[in-house]
């Protein structure tokens, strides 16, 4: 009897009723409780002061031991996101900046499946650490001890990406490689951030010792213990060369996967991107896809002499893709510093063709200023020189031009504008008090005329030629200057 107890009382309790069942039984309950109401020799009597229950109807929820453990784990999932993604935007100092770097970065880390991914994680790591450090010092808030603490995570991160890359040429000599220029790409970038605004203020002076004192006085610059870290970083990272290039196929997929990826950065920075930045950064791209288009022509009858195509191909459009994602690179560092444009033979046609033009425009002036001037024997005799020497550079820059030698003609035309312009500063001829001078210049169907500074009139930033329509563009040093391309 006590067993068959036992075994009722465990099958009890295994036994629910379904939902429709207790609404069922409940209904019965109230309709019994109304039809048949308490007497009143067994109603309890309120006490003055006790709170009377109300009589509205309530609903009671309960849960079971599993129910409020998965509300109590959606809960938790949901705080951690919420924090998670809060620390995102920490810098050194926060209070959740231990989550960003010890929880954040390092769940990325193991979600990098490939050990390339991983390299290139430590990588951008790196470039998180400065841009902290960037942010911290635009603000006056970097102290010598995060200074210390960020140059000691560039030289740890560094570090890591160069171990990963060592293990990885056991097993893939070529992905190595390819992350090794990743690395190097990075840390070129980030070194050319830290001093680009003081070479070219140095460069753009004519004292360079009061320039370089200006530039240590007033341009702010992040702390030397980081720039050491990172050109540390930098001497001991292998940069790879041409003779141990990975296979041809490798880099074509690789250089497709990094210029598609770059196209998309530049969409996605439009709407914080200055115009001229998007310009510049899309003409650089433009570039890169030309290069791109004569390696693939030329690998399918020689691979391996398209290789170092593919390579240059890789390291610009990287340097790109860095300078896309670092918004303290940007500010810090012009497009052109760091991937120089590689001007079409239409454009170095026409630069030829402007310099041309200016040098003849210039030997005019001087000739023109010699009928009213007096010279001193010296002077007179260096200036007939120069314009003598101008006489024949032009003449042998013209037939290399002619001749399809674009490098010779550059050459030849850049020192018979730079003789030029020396010969007229020798005779003081002040340019604002001559009267306009047009020489023609052969520029296939059209002319061009210039002005008495060199400069050609009605030329634009970009090079098109439709028709006898002809817009130029010309290259830093040439007649109008560096273009915003």
């Amino acid at each position: 009897m006590k067993r068959f107890s036992e075994q009722f009382h465990t099958k009890a309790q295994s036994v629910k009723l379904k939902a429709s069942e207790r609404a069922e039984l409940r209904e019965r309950v109230l309709s019994y409780m109304e039809y048949h109401p308490l007497p009143e020799s067994v109603k309890r009597t309120t006490k003055k002061g006790e709170r009377t229950l109300l009589s509205d109807p309530y609903r009671t929820i309960s849960f079971g031991r599993w129910q409020f453990a998965r509300l109590a784990g959606v809960a938790v999932c949901v705080l951690a996101l919420t924090i998670s993604y809060s620390a995102e935007e920490t810098v050194p100092g926060d209070a959740l900046y231990a989550v960003k770097v010890r929880f954040n970065e390092e769940v990325r880390s193991t979600l990098a499946f490939s050990p390339y991914e991983k390299i290139t994680w430590e990588t951008q790591r790196l470039s998180r650490r400065i841009a902290e450090a960037r942010e911290l010092e635009s603000e006056g808030k970097l102290t010598t001890e995060v200074e210390q603490e960020v140059a000691d995570a560039v030289r740890e991160h560094g570090a890591n990406a160069r171990r990963g890359i060592a293990e990885l040429k056991v097993t893939d000599s070529d992905e190595a490689t390819l992350a090794s220029l990743y690395l190097a790409t990075t840390l070129d970038v980030q070194a050319a951030a830290f001093r680009g605004e003081q070479e070219e203020a140095a460069v753009a002076s004519d004292d360079m010792f009061m320039a370089t004192m200006r530039v240590n006085e007033d341009a702010p610059a992040l702390s030397s213990l980081i720039a050491d870290a990172v050109d540390e970083a930098r001497s001991q990272t292998e940069i790879p060369n041409n003779d141990a290039l990975p296979a041809y196929e490798r880099l074509v997929a690789h250089a497709e996967i990094d210029t598609t990826r770059a196209r998309e950065l530049l969409d996605s920075i439009k709407s914080v991107a200055t115009p001229e930045e998007i310009k510049d950064i899309d003409r650089r791209l433009a570039d890169v896809d030309r290069t791109l288009a004569a390696a693939l022509a030329q690998g399918s009858g020689d691979a391996d002499g398209a290789r170092p195509l593919l390579l240059d191909v890789l390291s610009r459009t990287q340097k790109l893709v860095v300078f896309m994602t670092n918004i303290d690179v940007r500010s810090a560092l012009s497009v052109e510093s760091l991937v120089p444009v590689v001007y079409t033979d239409a454009e170095r046609t026409t630069a030829v063709q402007d310099d041309i033009g200016a040098a003849k425009t210039k030997v005019a002036l001087i000739e023109t200023a010699l009928i009213s001037t007096i010279l001193e024997p010296a002077v007179s005799d260096k200036v007939d020189a120069a314009l003598e020497r101008i006489v024949v550079v032009v003449e042998e820059a013209e037939t290399a031009l002619a001749q399809a030698d674009l490098d010779a003609a550059e050459m030849l035309a850049a020192e018979g504008k730079a003789i030029a312009f020396d010969a007229a500063v020798l005779m003081g001829i002040d340019e604002t008090s001559v009267p306009q001078i047009e020489v023609p210049v052969e520029t296939g169907t059209s002319s061009t005329t210039t002005t008495p500074s060199g400069v050609v009139e009605g030329a634009s930033d970009s090079a098109t030629s439709t028709g006898n329509d002809t817009t130029t563009t010309t290259p830093p040093g040439t007649a109008s200057g560096t273009p915003a391309v």
